[in-house]
């Protein structure tokens, strides 16, 4: 890959001179924060996040040290490690709360499942966003409508169970009121993303904390667990005594 600087830095105001050892911690040895200008060509992608800056290590180690210490990534990998723990967690409250609804349910059948969808995402991964061309900036807005895509996917299923059972049956089995609100935090994180905002009015404030980017990260947590919540509650409802299907 090329490893060229952009040829016409800016020059950072005084005040930020300190940002390249913000967040240092007195007993850690960190490196020093690199500002945009200085990242190697391949590296540079968000020309409005300007500083905080973490230097290619070549280092496992190194890469991993860097949850000690603040830089413009931290929020983004807390908020990834923050959503794995829960979603590693989540398979033990479906065992003890799912399953005693079904009780002609098999294991089995949740592994077949899991397996198909672990290969079908894994798959679409390595198509889409695996792609070298994919991180590129030029796909910045190409990236904003997979995601915006991928959350809104659902209303294809949703039209069909509206045309099949009318609003007033779907409303509650579908739990469709909290996958409104699923879909509206998606495409918000999505067009925030695309836009670069607000880090782009306001140089250097948001370079760490409240970037567009980490906006993102947190709408697709936030609209995750509102799914989540709508497919417990569309559940509920299926499986109580009180649903009765007018097409039945």
């Amino acid at each position: 890959m090329a490893t060229e600087v952009a040829s016409a830095p800016v020059t950072p105001p005084p005040s930020h001179e300190a940002g390249r050892k913000y967040g240092r911690a007195a007993w850690l040895e960190t490196p020093r924060l690199l500002f945009f200008h200085e990242l190697p060509f391949w590296q540079q992608d968000n020309e409005h996040i300007l500083s905080g800056y973490r230097p290619t290590s070549g280092s496992a180690w190194t890469s991993f040290t860097s949850l000690l210490y603040v830089n413009n990534q931290t929020v983004n990998t807390y908020s990834h490690l923050f959503g794995a723990l829960i979603f590693l967690l989540l398979p033990f409250h479906f065992h003890h709360d799912i399953f005693p609804w079904q009780p002609n349910a098999r294991k089995e059948d949740v592994l077949v499942v899991s397996i198909y969808c672990t290969t079908s995402t894994a798959l679409c991964c390595t198509v889409f966003t695996l792609t070298p061309a994919f991180v590129t900036p030029e796909y910045r807005k190409i990236r904003a409508s997979f995601y915006a895509g991928f959350g809104l996917s659902s209303i294809i299923f949703v039209v069909h169970g509206l045309i099949l059972h009318g609003w007033e049956l779907q409303k509650s089995r579908m739990s469709l009121v909290w996958m409104g609100w699923m879909a509206t935090a998606n495409l918000v994180g999505a067009l925030i993303y695309a836009a670069r905002i607000p880090e782009r009015w306001v140089p250097y404030t948001f370079d760490n904390f409240g970037a567009s980017h980490q906006i993102l990260h947190v709408a697709v947590m936030i609209a995750a667990w509102i799914h989540f919540r709508g497919l417990m509650e569309a559940f509920h409802t299926i499986r109580s005594q009180n649903d009765i299907c007018r097409g039945v």
